[in-house]
Parts: structure tokens; C-alpha cells; sequence
């Protein structure tokens, strides 16, 4: 699955995208300048960069306005619940089912 399917099948917002785009571009410019690149897996590093938290929905205060997301998702703060209500679910099920 690509990373944008992921987001998009995780509803991901916009903001923590950005977040994690910036994230995995700095790890690409160490992982540029690290001087033993034969020991490191650069995709694995930028695609785990790209998804390092993306599981922070769940714990957004989201109709907090010193929340930096809040600005972004004022005019959406109930689906955003909705989206965090579902993911929760979900992270507590696998935990359940040990995945």
C-alpha cells in the first residue's frame, strides 16, 4: 500500500501530513550525509518517517484552540472525533487480538 493510500484509508488530517513530510525529509538529508549508507535501508527510514505519527489523532485535544490542528479543522472538529472514536476502536481491538 502507498503511503498516500495509508493516509487516506487512516484519514490522516492535512496538518499532521505536512508534519510527517518535513519529518521524512530531514531524515533523508541525514541519511545523505551519514557516511555508511551500506548498513542503512534509506526507503525503509523515509517510509517510517512518513508514518511515525500517524497514530496522534487519537490523542489530539481537538477542540482546543492552542491545538496547532484546531485551526486547521475548526469548521470539522465532529468528524474528526468521529475519526478519532473509530481509530480508537480500532487500536483496541488489534491490542485484544495481539496484532
Amino acid at each position: 500500500m502507498k503511503i498516500a493510500e495509508i493516509y487516506e484509508k487512516y484519514k490522516i488530517p492535512p496538518l499532521l501530513q505536512t508534519h510527517m513530510f518535513r519529518v521524512a525529509a530531514v531524515g533523508g538529508l541525514i541519511y545523505q550525509n551519514f557516511t555508511d549508507q551500506n548498513i542503512l535501508n534509506k526507503q525503509a527510514i523515509i517510509e517510517t518517517l512518513l508514518l511515525h505519527d500517524m497514530g496522534n489523532i487519537i490523542k489530539f485535544k481537538l477542540d482546543n484552540p492552542d491545538n496547532p490542528l484546531y485551526k486547521t479543522i475548526k469548521d470539522e472538529v465532529q468528524y474528526w472525533r468521529k475519526i478519532q472514536k473509530s481509530l480508537g476502536k480500532s487500536i483496541v481491538m488489534m491490542s485484544i487480538l495481539g496484532l
